[in-house]
């Protein structure tokens, strides 16, 4: 099915799990509007454990209750429900509490925070940034274009580490687009999981003598390798992306990084001693810095 055949709820599905599919393989699906039949007939055919949606269309839970021979997790949320104002742990006798962050991320939130006027289509692009940012564990980043996450980094105890690994998810993202991956042909036994796995693999280059027979017998001719000049030239022509941090940008190395993987604007909560360098880095780079004020950090 393509992409211009589904419905809005079931494209930003597809997109979201695009970002990085290798880790989508028992993902448990959270969805803000109802679950319609198709986005329901997708689920249905690829690796998952579970939903939860505000609402489900007539004769979608049905569809759904088949699936896992019935162990697939349907839950219905209350879209009235609203979260503490403070949300608190305990852990061996040390009780936290850290505050529920409610300020909308808006387009005006990023808007205000430019010196320089963004394209509309940046906007978008930070704005889901930053949302993704907001629900992972920090320190987190996130890459988007066009409407897609392309890579997210969350839970390093360093930003740059989490600018890195992001950027290596986003490269995989674009180098899945390439002919050479693409044209990859799989025996008709291979699975759908197994497939994106392999491609995965095969992008990344480094196969164990075990594992390369293993991916060799699992398609129907040898496979083209990715050169060092094919990578860098199919990585060149990515661009227009835009990078958001929950945290401010303590360095200048994330930016460095950052504009490794086409980023053209950043954005982040700014306000460091260090925000002048980030800057300066970001100018190097032709990179627009946005300063949201807004504080995004989730323990």
């Amino acid at each position: 099915m393509a992409e211009t055949d589904l419905t809005p709820i079931a494209s930003a599905y597809v997109r979201a799990r695009d970002c990085d599919p290798k880790s989508c393989f028992g993902d448990f699906v959270a969805v803000s509007e109802p679950v319609d039949r198709c986005l329901a007939e997708f689920l249905v055919r690829v690796p998952s454990d579970g939903i939860v949606a505000p609402g489900f269309d007539p004769g979608v839970v049905g569809l759904l209750s088949g699936k896992k021979q019935g162990r697939f997790l349907v839950f219905e949320g209350d879209p009235s429900c609203a979260p503490p104002e403070w949300e608190r742990r305990e852990v061996l006798g040390v009780r936290l509490a850290q505050e529920t962050r409610r300020q909308a991320i808006t387009r005006e939130v990023v808007e205000s925070g430019s010196d320089r006027p963004v394209p509309d289509d940046a906007v978008a692009d930070l704005v889901l940034a930053l949302i993704t940012a907001r629900y992972s564990q920090s320190n987190s980043v996130a890459y988007a274009k066009s409407g897609m996450v392309l890579g997210a980094g969350a839970g390093q105890q360093s930003r740059v580490d989490c600018t890195k690994l992001a950027g290596a998810k986003v490269d995989v993202w674009w180098l899945r687009r390439h002919h050479h991956v693409r044209s990859l042909a799989f025996k008709a036994d291979v699975r759908r999981q197994d497939r994106i796995n392999w491609r995965v693999r095969h992008i990344e280059g480094d196969m164990s003598p075990i594992e390369l027979g293993r991916f060799v017998d699992a398609l129907t001719d040898r496979p083209i390798v990715l050169s060092a000049d094919d990578r860098a030239s199919w990585l060149s022509r990515l661009d227009d992306v835009v990078f958001a941090s929950d945290g401010y940008v303590p360095f200048r190395d994330n930016v460095d990084q950052a504009a490794k993987h086409g980023v053209r604007y950043i954005a982040h909560p700014g306000g460091s001693v260090r925000t002048p360098e980030v800057e300066h880095a970001a100018a190097e780079h032709d990179i627009g810095i946005v300063s949201t004020g807004v504080r995004l950090v989730h323990h």
